[in-house]
Order: structure tokens, then C-alpha cells, then sequence
């Protein structure tokens, strides 16, 4: 392998000798760097990259630069985990470029991609029906869903402390290091005010996944109305506890910060300049803990994402399968993009040669994987995948990684490249240029620093509390509020308390009035939640009014006149209403818990007598669909008649009559005999059961006979009402008994 490491090696050693030659400490004085020159620092899981850079017209040269391995893992995944350790490796790099360079004071970095968290999150309002939506609207509504996303954040973090890292174990003591040694100058805010806490975050950015109005789908609910509007968002944020991580560091090594940006904020502002975000484009940083991912849209980052599996995963791997120390089946991996075969190691001491196409069959179904897993987070980010994609990082040149993720995006392999830093145009070099993929992005966190150098923080005031926010180059006022604390929901207007009512036993809510949204004042001046915000703003938030309990009439819950039509007549369907079992009229005013009742026709039945329908004879039809006598009368329908056949006629009459024997019965006795009758029966009835001669009914006497009637042994009338097991008596009897 050593024979191998010397062909991979960089000539940087030779030229650095060259630079040390023409820097010289002049009376035990050492040199300035010049003014115009400045530092980037990226600090990163393996290595730490410093370059020392100029602008130079439209243009950046690279003046000198020095690389720095890790000699132990005090990073993961691009979080500091050993702050000690980390700002050794960082004092060798910044000791180094000094010697050749002259005495370094500042230094720009970024914070890795990989600590960025991102959430969706969904959020809904109620809308005032009779006012458009309009971009306040939809502002509020995204303000309050991604601070839905914070929260959700806040609570998945609390339950994963190993995603911040050890720095977690003792925040005062990060806190009070910061404070001393860098001290607490406003224009640069280089002492950590804010307290470690795992559920702080700057928010980085969002899109707006899709909108839905009345739950259903539309792409832009802006001039449209309705009563309730819900969007859906993805969110990303940057926890505290990684920037203060960072300024300690360089605390630790005598630098001040001159800028701080995201790593893929700077990899993007080389690697796709702005006149290229017009295209929807995916950088994908493949380091060695994750894939760092930016997405570029319409003129802008439109969104970040990270998938926690990148080179360490091959690395690993590797390791595995051939008995190798980390360290040693790193460089295997490395060597397996360049030469047919590689000779190493194993633990044992045992020498082995192998083909590079070996270890590619065998890290085939990892690389599988982590494709697989970058274009699900690009498509998730993006909608849909993106019309080319950039690589970059050493991860990047692991053979097989571009074609493999060209075919999980369904685009052509030739719309997946490896981004290189000879393919910078905006870059040349007084030294000789560095190699590989990986120094893409210290070269964009220098150019990052230039380009934006106002501030790495915006310091602006909410209504007297004095906040800080990450300057992403497009802060706006709901960045401010969502940071400060504020409620999203405290910006919406309120309605103002609800009555509820019943009709016809259907219980209703008559919803309050809407009230007046919130007022943000920014310097003075009106200003909305999409307005951008500038270092040292004042912002003052006069909250929304609720609104108040509406005064409803009974004519306006009921103005819809009630009736219906058979054919062309029109028939009306309610005489009058009662409320609490009073008749009102139209202007009575509601009451909370008001029982109203409509009085009229309300079944097909009652229809019928008011129109004075026999429904043996006719039919009445909706919609072709012939209504039974128990169905509900609908407001407003055209109901149709049909004249039955002789056939239906019928059948209906048959049917009245088999429901008439069909009706409850009840046993009675009759002269001693067991009778059964229609439960309702009189006295009277009886005769016709027994066959008696009703011409006789009320005679009292027939020749020398007279009609004797009784009821239970007792004299009856012919009214008298029949019960279950009567006993009755129907006789003539001679006049002489």
C-alpha cells in the first residue's frame, strides 16, 4: 500500500516547502497575512480542510491551503463530539498555514449538512367564506405549520440525545468557554447567548408540499374561498448546540468567526452558481457519516435533506469482509476506484491481492442501498426527481455509486455527474491545485464568505426581546417570530364564540364573527410575513382581536323558503315554527341551545293530503325513484307524478286488505264461544263475528223477545270498548224471564 500511496500522493508537500522558503519572520516579528486574503475551515469527520483564498476580479484564487487528518473519531457524522480534540487538529492546520502565510486572525466555516433536521408537518385554518385567500393567508398558514414542524422536532430530540453529541453533557461549561474567550461584540455575535438546550434550532428554510381547500387538493388557493384551507410543509433546522460547537472551537485556537454559512449553501455557490438555479438541480455531498443534499429551483436553494449512510457505510463493509483496520480498508476503498488490483494487509499480518472488481461486487448491494435511500430523500425534497444531479465528496467516486443512482431517479447516466473543483470556473490557483471532489466545499465556504459577508447572523428586536438569526441570505419576518417564540396561531384572527341551536332535532353551530388579524410593524411600517428583514431591525407585534358572538335571526338560519314542487305546483312546506314550543316569527333572535321546530309537511305522506293525493292511485317520483309514504320531504325538489296501472291498484288493495287481517288480535268469549278480533273492537262489532241479524241492532224488543247485551256479567253498551279475554253476551230473551 505505501507504494500505492505515494502514486495517489498530492505534490502539495514540495510546493508547501516552496511557500515556506519565501515566508521569513522579519526582527521576531511575524508577517501579517494581507488584508485581501482570508481563511475557510471545514471541518470535517475525517479530515480538517484549511484554504487560504483571494478575490481576484469576478474570480477567487486559492493562495495556499493544508489538510489535517483525524488521528482519533472526535467527530460523527460532522458533529463535534470532543471539542479538545478538535481544536488540536484545527491548531495544526491554522499553525501551518500562518508559518507560510503570515499571522490569521479570522476564519469562515460552516456547519455540516448532515446536522440539519428536517420534519413535514401539516396545519390547517378555518376561513372566513366570505373573503379570498389571499398571500397573508397562506403565510400565516405556513408560519404556523412549520413551527407544527419544531415542535415535532423538539419532541423526537428529546427522546434521541445521541444526535447532539456529548456537547450536550455540560452546556454551562460550553457557555461560560465561549463567553471567555471570545468575549461579547454585537456586530459579530461570538459569545453564545443562547442556552444549550436540544430543543433550540434555527430554522434553515421550507416548501410547501401541497395545499388542500376544503380537503381538496389545489395547487394555488390564492383569489378562491372556502371554510377551511391546510397545507402540508417539509421544514429544515440547524440545532444551537452545532454553531456554538463551532465558534468554540475556534475559540480554542485564538480565530475570531468572519462568516458562518451550511456546508451545502457553500458547495452550492460554486458548484452551481446562481445563474444556473433556474434548473432544478441536485448537489449531493457524499462525505463519509451521510449524503448532504441541496436542491436548486426557480432561481434558489429550494430545499436541504441528509441521509445518514455514506463512504463509512463502503468503508465498513470492507473492513469486514477482508479482516482490515479501518484505516487501511479506507484507503482500499479509495484505491478500488483507480487501479484493476489492489494489494493489502489483513489484521494477521497476512499479504493478499485482489481485483478492484471484487470489492465492487461485494459493496454492490450497499451501494444499492444508499441510492436508493439518496433518491427517495431527493424525490421527497423535490416532488419528483430533479433534471440533473451533482456529485461530489469522496464518497462520490466509489465505482458504480453514479450509475446506480441515475437508475434509482429514472433519469439518463449522463445527467449524473461528479462535480470536480477543475470544473470551477470561478476558481484558479497560485498553488498546485488540490485533488478530488472533497474541496469543493471548503473552496464555497471561502467563497461564501465574500459573497455574503455582511453577517453570519441577523440581530433584530421582537417586541423588546432581542433575538438572533441565521443569515441563509433570505430571512424574512416569520423566521424572526417562529425564533422569538411567537404563536403562530395568536397572528390569525379569531372567531368569537359559538351558539349552538337544534332544528328539528339536527343540532347546528352558528360560528362567531371573525375578528382583526394581527399588525407587524417593522421600523415603523407595515409590514407582512413574507417581508425580508435586515440586521438590526426593530419588529413589533400588535396581536389579533377574537371576534364576537354573531346575532342571529330565525329568518336568516331558515332563508331558504321551505317548499317543494309536484310538476309545475308549487307546494309550500312550513305553516310556522316554534322555538321552545313557541310560535316566532323571522326576527326573533337565537339563543344558545334553542330547539326549533318546523311545523308542516315533512314525509312524502304529508305531502300527499296537502296536495291532496291518493297514493293508490299515483305514484310521486324523484329522479325516476318512486318515495315511500315514510320518506322525508327534500327542500326545493321536483317531484313528479305517475299514474298507477289497474295492476299496482291491485296489488295495493290486496295488500290493505292482508295488512287489514294482518292487524294484532285480541280473544274474546262470545256466548261461551272463543272469539278473535281486531285489537280496537266495540260491542258492537261483535254481532257481525256471531252472525247476528243486524237489522235488530237497537230494538229493544222483537215479538215477546227482547235484546239482552252483556259485558263481563255486567249490562253493556254498544260503544263499550273490547279487551283481551272479555267475556260478552248477546241473547234475546222472552219478556216473561
Amino acid at each position: 500500500m505505501e507504494v500505492l500511496n505515494e502514486k495517489m500522493m498530492n505534490t502539495e508537500d514540495v510546493m508547501m516547502k516552496d511557500n515556506d522558503e519565501k515566508i521569513k519572520k522579519q526582527n521576531g516579528v511575524a508577517m501579517e497575512m494581507p488584508k485581501d486574503q482570508l481563511l475557510s475551515l471545514d471541518i470535517g469527520t475525517r479530515t480538517v480542510v484549511g484554504v487560504l483564498l483571494r478575490p481576484e476580479n469576478e474570480q477567487y484564487c486559492v493562495v495556499d491551503y493544508e489538510v489535517v487528518e483525524h488521528t482519533e473519531r472526535a467527530m460523527l457524522d460532522g458533529q463535534i463530539h470532543d471539542i479538545e480534540k478538535v481544536a488540536k487538529v484545527v491548531g495544526k492546520v491554522v499553525e501551518a498555514l500562518k508559518e507560510r502565510n503570515g499571522e490569521i486572525s479570522q476564519a469562515a466555516i460552516a456547519a455540516a449538512g448532515r446536522t440539519l433536521m428536517t420534519e413535514r408537518a401539516y396545519a390547517e385554518i378555518d376561513l372566513d367564506i366570505t373573503k379570498e385567500i389571499d398571500k397573508e393567508v397562506t403565510d400565516m398558514l405556513q408560519m404556523l405549520a412549520v413551527q407544527e414542524a419544531q415542535n415535532k422536532i423538539n419532541v423526537g430530540i428529546k427522546t434521541k440525545p445521541e444526535i447532539v453529541g456529548e456537547l450536550e453533557k455540560a452546556p454551562e461549561q460550553l457557555e461560560i468557554d465561549v463567553v471567555k474567550d471570545i468575549g461579547a461584540d454585537e456586530s459579530v455575535p461570538k459569545n453564545v447567548k443562547s442556552a444549550l438546550s436540544a430543543d433550540d434550532y434555527y430554522t434553515v428554510g421550507h416548501s410547501v408540499i401541497e395545499y388542500k381547500l376544503d380537503d381538496s387538493f389545489i395547487i394555488n388557493p390564492h383569489g378562491h374561498r372556502g371554510q377551511k384551507l391546510s397545507v402540508e410543509i417539509i421544514a429544515t433546522f440547524l440545532p444551537h448546540i452545532v454553531v456554538d460547537s463551532l465558534y468554540t472551537v475556534l475559540s480554542r485556537v485564538g480565530l475570531d468567526v468572519l462568516n458562518l454559512t451550511l456546508e451545502p449553501i457553500a458547495a452550492m455557490n460554486v458548484a452551481i452558481p446562481k445563474k444556473l438555479r433556474m434548473l432544478n438541480l441536485a448537489l449531493v455531498d457524499i462525505g463519509a457519516g451521510t449524503s448532504d443534499i441541496a436542491i436548486s429551483k426557480d432561481g434558489t436553494i429550494h430545499s436541504y435533506g441528509m441521509v445518514s449512510m455514506a463512504g463509512d457505510s463502503l468503508t465498513e463493509l470492507i473492513a469486514q469482509e477482508y479482516l482490515m483496520e479501518f484505516n487501511a480498508a479506507e484507503e482500499l476503498k479509495v484505491f478500488s476506484s483507480y487501479l484493476d488490483e489492489l494489494e493489502y494487509v489483513d489484521v494477521l499480518g497476512l499479504p493478499h491481492k485482489i481485483k478492484a472488481e471484487e470489492v465492487h461486487q461485494k459493496a454492490a448491494e450497499t451501494v444499492d442501498k444508499l441510492t436508493q435511500k439518496i433518491s427517495d430523500n431527493i424525490k421527497e425534497l423535490n416532488g419528483k426527481a430533479p433534471s440533473a444531479v451533482f456529485l461530489m465528496g469522496g464518497g462520490s467516486q466509489f465505482k458504480g455509486i453514479k450509475e446506480k443512482l441515475s437508475e434509482k431517479l429514472e433519469i439518463p447516466e449522463e445527467r449524473v455527474a461528479i462535480k470536480t473543483i477543475e470544473q470551477l470556473d470561478m476558481v484558479t490557483y497560485k498553488v498546485q491545485p488540490p485533488k478530488g471532489p472533497e474541496f469543493i466545499t471548503p473552496i464555497g465556504i471561502g467563497v461564501t464568505a465574500v459573497e455574503e459577508r455582511d453577517h453570519d447572523f441577523l440581530q433584530v428586536t421582537v417586541s423588546g426581546t432581542s433575538i438572533r438569526i441565521f443569515n441563509t441570505s433570505n430571512v424574512k419576518l416569520s423566521d424572526a417570530l417562529l425564533l422569538s417564540g411567537y404563536n403562530a396561531r395568536s397572528l390569525l384572527s379569531e372567531r368569537g364564540p359559538s351558539i349552538f341551536v337544534t332544528v328539528d332535532g339536527e343540532k347546528k353551530e352558528l360560528r362567531g364573527a371573525f375578528g382583526e388579524p394581527a399588525r407587524i410593524i417593522v421600523n415603523g411600517k407595515p409590514a407582512s410575513l413574507d417581508s425580508p428583514i435586515s440586521h438590526k431591525d426593530q419588529i413589533v407585534v400588535m396581536p389579533a382581536t377574537p371576534g364576537e358572538a354573531r346575532v342571529v335571526k330565525l329568518g336568516e338560519l331558515l332563508k331558504e323558503e321551505r317548499c317543494c314542487y309536484i310538476g309545475e305546483a308549487k307546494i309550500k312546506l312550513v305553516d310556522y315554527v316554534s322555538v321552545g314550543g313557541v310560535n316566532r316569527t323571522e326576527d326573533y333572535i337565537l339563543k344558545d341551545g334553542d330547539e326549533i321546530v318546523l311545523k308542516g309537511a315533512k314525509t312524502i305522506h304529508d305531502l300527499s293530503k296537502r296536495a291532496e293525493l291518493d297514493l293508490k292511485l299515483f305514484k310521486i317520483m324523484l329522479n325516476g325513484i318512486e318515495q315511500e309514504e315514510d320518506d322525508n320531504v327534500v327542500n326545493g325538489a321536483v317531484y313528479e307524478l305517475e299514474k298507477r296501472d289497474i295492476e299496482e291498484v291491485a296489488e295495493i288493495a290486496m295488500a290493505t286488505v292482508d295488512e287489514a287481517v294482518d292487524t294484532s288480535k285480541i280473544e274474546v268469549l262470545v256466548n261461551g264461544k272463543p272469539y278473535s278480533v281486531p285489537e280496537g273492537s266495540v260491542f258492537v262489532d261483535l254481532f257481525d263475528i256471531i252472525g247476528f241479524d243486524s237489522s235488530q241492532i237497537g230494538i229493544e224488543q222483537v215479538g215477546d223477545k227482547k235484546l239482552e247485551i252483556l259485558l263481563n256479567e255486567q249490562p253493556a253498551s254498544f260503544l263499550d270498548p273490547l279487551e283481551e279475554n272479555d267475556r260478552a253476551v248477546i241473547r234475546l230473551r222472552k219478556r216473561t224471564e
